[in-house]
Formats: structure tokens, sequence, C-alpha cells
């Protein structure tokens, strides 16, 4: 049994030659959705976002406990400016006592001008008398010398010399050598220096000049008559 179209049997359509399709019809309705697939993969991690703006600061915190260990020392700050000068303190008390320093040396001059009257030839004080003694403080020295010059001399055997005494009463020679200066030739005398006893090497020794050799005629002048002390 054959089809029909429009009442005739396609069996009795001669078989012809095929035409062109026809336009596209409409678009139907969407059908209902399917149901849901399976999780895809995870994806791989996004670049990190911009920071964003900085919250405000919250309160602070309650201070903490003080720590038993000491930090380390800062660096040292600047000297600062000098303060007011304060009150003076007040006395301390007084230093030992410092040792003695040397004793300098120093000279007395007992005349600058004596005529030896009639100098005799046993031992005198010079003129027979006290006037030209010198008293003197000797601690520390234990030296002397005696300088003066002869204006007018003696006799060949006239001579000075110097006596010491601790006492003003009981004189012996002021060097142990009883050095004396000759008053015969004109001219500086000089006795150098000369060791003192170490009797006289203290304080209130009196001095004195004596005479000698002479012939009881003769009136020796001395000038400039010093002693000296180291």
């Amino acid at each position: 049994m054959g089809c029909e179209i429009d009442g005739v049997k396609v069996s009795d359509i001669a078989a012809g030659v095929v035409g062109p399709p026809g336009p596209e019809g409409p678009q139907g309705p969407a059908g209902a959705d399917g149901a849901p697939g399976s999780p895809g993969p995870k994806g791989d991690k996004g670049d990190p976002g911009d920071p964003g703006p900085a919250g405000v600061d919250g309160a602070a915190g309650p201070a903490g406990e003080d720590s038993i260990v000491p930090g380390p020392a800062g660096p040292a700050g600047a000297d600062g400016a000098a303060g007011a000068q304060g009150e003076p303190g007040p006395q301390g008390i007084q230093g030992i006592q410092g040792v003695a320093g040397s004793t300098g040396p120093f000279a007395v001059s007992l005349f600058t001008t004596l005529t030896l009257t009639n100098s005799p030839s046993s031992v005198r004080e010079i003129l027979n008398s006290a006037t030209y003694r010198l008293l003197l403080d000797l601690a520390g020295y234990t030296q002397y010398r005696c300088t003066m010059r002869v204006a007018t001399q003696g006799v060949a055997a006239g001579v000075v010399h110097f006596e010491a005494s601790t006492d003003g009463t009981n004189f012996a020679d002021l060097d142990a050598a009883g050095t004396t200066m000759s008053l015969y030739g004109v001219g500086q005398k000089d006795t150098g220096w000369r060791d003192m006893q170490a009797a006289y090497c203290a304080n209130n020794i009196t001095i004195r000049m004596m005479e000698s050799g002479g012939d009881g005629a003769a009136d020796p002048i001395i000038r400039q008559v010093v002693l000296m002390f180291k």
C-alpha cells in the first residue's frame, strides 16, 4: 500500500528530483534545566589583591611587668651645660707637715772698714771688744766661708780667725782646723768653704773674730769682712 499526498498515492507519482530545504523554523521554547553537573577541579590561586587601608589604633594595653634583666646601655648623651658655681665647702683639716726643704746659703757683713790698732801678738777678740759679735741661727748649715780685703797690712805673722759659742761665754774655733787669714800683704783674702764643728750647726750661735800674731804696734786695716754659710 502506497502513501498518499493530497489524495494521490505516492506510488502513483513518478519519482522526481528532491527540492531545496525549506526555511528554518522559529526557535522552540527552552527546555527544562538539566540536573547540576559534578564540581569542576579547584582553580589556581589568584594574585594578591591591593592592601586595604590601615585600621585605627587600638587602645593601649596595660603596662607590662618590670624586667629584672637590665637592657643594654644606650649611647652617651651630649654634655650638658655647666651648672652654676656651688657654695664653698667647709674648711678641710690641715694636712701633715711636709718634709723641710733644703736650707739656702746666706751671707752677713761684719763691718766695712776696721783698723786693728796695735794688733797684739797674743790672741784677743778684735780691738778687745765684744762689739762685733754676731748671734746667728745656723741649724741646717754645715759650712762657712769668710772673705775680706786687707787695705793696710800688718806684720808677717799677723792673722785673724773665727770662734763660736753655744752659750755666748765658752768659745772654740768655728772649724776644727782653726783656719786663719793673714793680715800680711794687701789684697783679697778668702778662707774657702770650711766644715763647721757639729756643735755650731744649730741656732743661737755666737760668733766672734779673733786677732793674733801682731807686734803691738802695727795697725792693719781690713775692709768688707763677709761671712757666708751653706
